[in-house]
């Protein structure tokens, strides 16, 4: 997708018809820059493109039914009509569009406005024509769709101020779903649901009417156990969220206490003892790891003395009575008997010699024991080895318990140092404020614990359903149906049941794949742009994580600061859209499986550099030009300011300020870009605020 102009008409601030074009990246120079005084529009502007592609408004977009231009509706008579456009042209691979979504507003009294219908229009331009393609708006809206998912779009089109909200536990399912839309793996998702809501369930419906009364009641059973572990996964997910959203609401408050002075080192304390906790924690598991091992290797050893020592008895006894070591070999007195032949080379008559003949019979019969000699040879070298490997289990058992109760005793002992630290941040003495948190905190930690045990009671009764369903898919697969389409039928379902099972697998192996990825792009841009030694990635559960090495063990990081976050953020968003280019470059591949994924999608940037220190400031400038083939930065004065004008002006090809129209007195500011003077904010007499764009030549 390849942005080429934008135009907005009475939309908000922008009173009339204005537009602005974008740089396509000639000679380097990809980046289209809008400096904008606070309140100017900057986000206004990034609400445009998402109007105009959606119909909707993000999050942090005040009033968003009121989108009409005030002037234009000031300037309307009564039961007069405003009409609000927006309109985007683009390339995308090769074609040119232009998407426009409208809205008119009819004003029926002074203060009171009728809004009707959304329209949205598309043409594509066909020998120098645009020419509108076939279909209504429900399907213009499934080609933008198709081009970028609307799932996605807040990967795209973002507040660089509010990013950071990516790197909060609780957008771990938004990071998920982006993702899975982002590489088409949602398809399996919704294969799944198809085939085991809606085709598993239409066959065991007709089943239920081809078998007996055994075969409709386990099929009445099945159908209640699925609808109860839907039932169960729904809560567990309602779970998982509210103990991200905890967990953040802790991590806040922390911060919060951390920043009044009379607890700040308190703060510390806190901190600190939290991570020798989670020190102390690896090690108890480790212990723990290592005493498994040594009884799954050795434990049974602490059982077999008495054996061992019986074993040794007995060869001793052996030896004793003459018996070891043997005299003969069995096969000696074998040979003599065939030769007949007595030990002392004397030929033997089997009729006269029958009783020599006998005697050698005997005594093969007691060489037996030579082959008794060499199994005992090898258990009697045999228990000595055992015997110290059970002597050394036993001082292994013992080293690691003594270690474990160590442990055990300085988790106690950390315990109480935080509790204790804990209680003094909530003194009174240390102002209400202080107090205040502290009861906040207790009962967000309550509630953790309430929520960790429902997660503990519904992850069991998920995992009991499942063996039942397993348990009733069985027995359903052994009753027997009464006809040939019965029997039909139920071969069908099986095989259903079966296509879900691999999808599913498919899908875990691709969620995983994606993830690994995502996590190491996310590694590489964080060391590229950070300047703490934290190690970035992508957990299981598809949140952010930053993590850190304390005395040999990593730990997550508490406390991040918002800066850190957001370049956290941004370097996820820097992964999704290289994965994006690198599957545009393979789409040859997808294609072959009838998937249409990835593309280059432009970054649109409403104050990326607001919550930076300089450092960052420096290395995020210098990187997001590179992240994407066109970036959209809009961004005030102060943002743009030194390290970000330097590392930035280079890949500039377009560049406006939206001049904000106001009647404060004194309102006048200008700004100064690249040697040249412009107007920024302008006193006017007009009582209605309005901004213009401008473009710097």
């Amino acid at each position: 997708m390849i942005l080429q102009s934008l135009t907005i008409e009475n939309f908000r601030q922008f009173y009339g018809k204005q537009t602005l074009e974008f740089a396509r990246g000639a000679d380097g120079r990809n980046v289209t820059l809008l400096h904008g005084f606070n309140g100017a529009g900057k986000t206004t502007l990034l609400n445009a493109f998402v109007w105009c592609l959606y119909g909707k408004t993000t999050p942090d977009f005040g009033s968003p039914e009121r989108i009409e231009s005030e002037r234009a509706f000031a300037e309307a008579a009564v039961n007069g009509r405003v009409d609000v456009r927006v309109a985007l042209h683009y390339n995308l691979r090769g074609e040119e569009f232009l998407v426009e979504r409208s809205q008119t507003v009819q004003k029926a009294g002074e203060s009171e406005a009728r809004r009707l219908d959304q329209k949205l229009k598309m043409w594509k331009r066909e020998a120098g024509e645009l020419v509108a393609p076939a279909g209504d708006e429900f399907q213009f809206q499934q080609r933008i769709n198709q081009m970028l998912p609307e799932g996605l779009y807040p990967f795209f089109f973002f507040n660089g101020e509010r990013v950071e909200w990516l790197a909060k536990k609780e957008a771990s399912q938004e990071v998920e779903r982006g993702i899975k839309i982002f590489l088409d793996v949602e398809i399996y998702e919704r294969s799944l649901k198809h085939l085991r809501r809606d085709v598993a369930k239409e066959l065991s419906d007709e089943l239920r009417n081809l078998g007996g009364d055994e075969l409709k009641s386990a099929l009445d059973q099945e159908a209640l156990l699925k609808q109860a572990e839907e039932e169960a996964q729904a809560r567990k997910s309602t779970i998982d969220t509210n103990l991200s959203s905890i967990e953040d609401s802790i991590v806040a408050i922390e911060q919060r206490q951390a920043g009044i002075a009379a607890l700040a080192e308190f703060a510390r304390q806190r901190d600190r003892l939290k991570e020798d906790q989670s020190r102390c924690e690896k090690d108890i598991r480790s212990v723990e790891e290592s005493l498994a091992r040594s009884i799954s290797d050795d434990g049974y050893l602490a059982f077999g003395d008495a054996a061992l020592a019986a074993t040794a008895e007995l060869v001793v006894a052996a030896r004793e009575r003459g018996e070891l070591p043997a005299k003969l070999k069995p096969q000696f007195v074998t040979d003599l008997l065939e030769k007949r032949l007595c030990i002392c080379s004397r030929t033997l008559d089997p009729i006269k010699d029958e009783v020599e003949v006998k005697h050698l019979c005997d005594w093969r019969e007691k060489v037996g024991l030579a082959e008794l000699e060499e199994f005992v040879s090898q258990t009697s070298a045999g228990i000595a080895s055992l015997r110290q490997r059970r002597e050394r289990c036993f001082e292994e058992l013992e080293r690691a318990q003594t270690r474990r109760s160590a442990l055990f005793a300085e988790r106690t002992s950390l315990q109480d140092r935080l509790a204790s630290v804990l209680d003094q941040m909530g003194d009174e003495q240390h102002g209400e404020d202080a107090h205040a948190l502290k009861v906040q905190l207790d009962g967000l930690k309550k509630k953790e614990i309430e929520q960790l045990a429902d997660q503990r009671r519904t992850v069991d009764e998920i995992g009991d359903l499942q063996k039942k369903l397993s348990e009733i898919g069985s027995k359903i697969k052994s009753l027997r149906v009464l006809d040939v389409r019965g029997a039909l039928i139920k071969t069908q379902k099986e095989a259903v049941e079966k296509i879900a099972d691999v999808l599913e697998e498919i899908f875990d192996i691709q969620k995983h794949d994606v993830r690994e990825y995502l996590s190491g792009q996310v590694a590489h841009i964080w060391n590229d742009a950070a300047i703490k030694p934290y190690t970035a990635g992508v957990f299981d559960d598809f949140s952010l994580s930053l993590t850190k090495t304390v005395n040999g063990a990593v730990q997550p990081v508490h406390g991040a600061s918002t800066g850190e976050k957001q370049v956290l953020a941004l370097s996820f968003v820097g992964s999704l859209v290289k994965r994006a280019k690198e599957n545009l470059e393979n789409k040859a591949a997808a294609a072959q499986m009838g998937l249409q994924v990835g593309g280059e999608y432009p970054l649109v940037m409403d104050s990326p550099f607001g919550s930076l220190e300089d450092d960052y400031r420096a290395k995020v400038a210098q990187w997001i030009p590179r992240l994407a083939h066109q970036v959209v930065l809009l961004v005030s004065k102060t943002q743009w300011r030194d390290e970000v004008e330097r590392e930035t002006r280079p890949r500039v090809g377009r560049e406006y300020i939206l001049e904000l129209h106001t009647q404060k007195k004194g309102a006048d500011r200008s700004i100064v870009i690249a040697g040249t003077e412009y107007p920024y904010v302008v006193e006017t007499r007009d009582p209605i605020e309005q901004t213009i764009i401008r473009e710097v030549n």
